[in-house]
């Protein structure tokens, strides 16, 4: 297999050649399958904890080198480099660095739960190593800060057994990952779930909900406001107009003894000219002709 090598070596700058930096037992390389690379290290059970796990020291120093960028122009001035291991390597397309994956195959020297004890320990002891940067945040409508994971400078450390692999597949969920809480997937196993996405996304449902409340606030404080309000009065229907002048029919009431009672349709005072016989041109100059 042109993209399985054994027995890789990853020198570090500046240590001598008696001292290889960091052996590698395979390098895997499929990015058809979504896996630019995959370093394993294949555990007997040989060695000691701490053995095995300052191996991981070695690996995040290497991963921390950086080389001056020989694809930039000649002349370009470097802020900062880029990290070896992208020199041998593609990038992965995660953060952090390469997935380092820990075969054990103990045989008969460990039982289950030796096996698993053994696996904790390593854990514990690589915990700097695998373990993201929180980056704390002041968050919508509460006091309480919340953040996410950030895994720039973290190794993805995984473990499974021999006997897992030969007995499920490669693509069942074979797979713990230093941080998280059960077998995965290796897709699973590779992601990140408590980085900045699902900061964002409960960022995001507490200012809906927070935008929602003040919405509610609004609208209560707008009803209360309309309840609180003094009623208007209605507006009264115009009196009714006299028929002759077109003014009220109560206009310029004086109590005129000599104008006709009301009749509902002439003012007072047309009850008067009419009573006191005006001369009929002038009165229907000036009112019209009056109904007969």
């Amino acid at each position: 297999m042109a993209s399985w090598t054994t027995e890789v070596v990853h020198p570090l700058p500046g240590v001598s050649r008696t001292r290889p930096s960091v052996r590698t037992d395979a390098v895997l390389r499929a990015p058809e399958a979504g896996l630019p690379v995959l370093l394993v290290e294949v555990e007997r059970c040989t060695e000691a904890d701490d053995v095995l796990a300052a191996k991981f020291a070695r690996y995040r120093e290497f991963f921390r080198v950086q080389v001056k960028d020989h694809t930039l122009p000649a002349g370009h001035y470097q802020v900062q480099g880029v990290p070896l291991w992208q020199t041998h390597y593609s990038p992965t397309g995660r953060p952090g660095y390469p997935p380092i994956l820990v075969v054990f195959d103990p045989g008969t020297r460990l039982g289950e739960q030796a096996l698993k004890n053994r696996m904790n320990r390593v854990a514990d002891l690589t915990r700097d190593h695998w373990t993201g940067t929180y980056k704390g945040f002041a968050t919508y409508g509460s006091e309480q800060p919340d953040g996410y994971y950030e895994y720039d400078d973290a190794i993805p450390i995984l473990f499974t057994t021999l006997e897992r692999i030969q007995r499920s597949g490669p693509l069942a969920e074979v797979w713990w990952r230093c941080g998280h809480r059960r077998w995965e997937t290796l897709t699973d196993a590779l992601d990140n779930p408590r980085d900045h996405r699902a900061w964002r996304r409960r960022d995001e449902e507490r200012r809906i909900a927070l935008e929602a409340q003040i919405a509610k606030e609004r609208a209560e404080r707008t009803a209360a406001a309309d309840w609180s309000a003094p009623a208007q009065e209605p507006v009264p229907p115009p009196p009714p107009a006299c028929d002759t002048c077109g003014e009220p029919l109560s206009w310029m009431g004086r109590n005129d003894p000599s104008a006709p009672p009301p009749d509902g349709r002439t003012c007072e005072a047309c009850r008067a000219i009419r009573a006191a016989g005006q001369p009929t041109g002038l009165f229907e100059a000036l009112f019209g002709r009056p109904d007969k």
